[in-house]
């Protein structure tokens, strides 16, 4: 059975041609970088060049740790460039009204009964 309640302090995940990570920032940087240490050691080669994303599920005010741990990841296992989630757009309500308004005869329904023929 999966266990969907861990509690890891480092998450891995491959994204595309690199790696997210996530972080939880309420824990010492000595523990974040052991278990990084971890988790990149099972990587083994395929961490080289790799590009990394680093998470810290929207918390604010950790910048200095997010720096430091990507130092470590650039100087310790070669990484190509580690950069942070870019942020979601949000989609303007007038222009999904639009859309709705457009596509809505798609979705039309009617209880006419068409018939076609010769009298």
């Amino acid at each position: 059975m999966i266990n969907f309640d861990n509690t890891a302090p480092v998450k891995l995940k491959g994204v595309g041609d690199g790696f997210w990570i996530t972080l939880d920032p309420s824990c010492p940087e000595e523990d974040l970088k052991s278990e990084i240490d971890i988790v990149f050691k099972n990587l083994k080669h395929l961490a080289i060049n790799a590009s990394v994303v680093i998470d810290v599920g929207g918390a604010k005010g950790h910048d200095d740790l997010i720096e430091n741990i990507k130092l470590y990841l650039k100087t310790k296992f070669e990484v190509a460039k580690v950069t942070l989630p870019t942020e979601k757009r949000s989609i303007p309500t007038e222009r999904i009204r639009q859309r709705d308004l457009s596509k809505g005869w798609n979705h039309h329904k009617s209880d006419v009964l068409m018939l076609r023929g010769r009298v």
